[in-house]
């Protein structure tokens, strides 16, 4: 059986409701799937990175054979962590707007500068995917 850990940083040792739902949901959608879900929270630290940091280094001192991190103020679906799993790449994630009036997603697309026209991303016909040069790491997986 693949077993996965979910990392999630969290300063107040707080999480919202609809996170708490979501990876509820998520553990009984992934042990359909024959995944075992493990989670890992770190709190108390202020530097997001830093616990980030913590938090990778814990999971390779495990047997997990992926690192999934989520933010523990983001809700999604409960096949959302399964679809990042479903993709052939060491690193991959799932974007989601930033807390603004205006939508706007936290990412740089491969090759476009930032304030220049708007140039389509190029998009893998296969898989959906858009390569990045940048994204943020609050729903990610990372492959060992």
């Amino acid at each position: 059986m693949k077993t996965i850990t979910i990392a999630t940083p969290t300063f107040t040792g707080d999480v919202a409701h609809e996170y708490a739902g979501s990876l509820v949901n998520t553990g009984f959608d992934l042990a359909s799937r024959g995944v075992i879900m493990q989670v890992n929270f770190i709190s108390g630290n202020a530097y997001l990175g830093l616990a980030r940091n913590q938090l990778a280094a814990e999971f390779l001192k495990g047997e997990s054979s992926d690192l999934v991190f989520i933010d523990a103020d983001l809700s999604y679906e409960s096949d959302a962590v399964a679809k990042l799993l479903s993709y052939d790449r060491d690193i991959v994630a799932g974007l989601y707007p930033m807390k603004k009036d205006e939508e706007e997603y936290p990412a740089r697309v491969l090759g476009v500068k930032p304030d220049s026209d708007f140039c389509p991303p190029k998009v893998d016909p296969e898989t959906g995917l858009i390569e990045l040069d940048g994204a943020p790491t609050g729903f990610m997986r990372s492959r060992r």
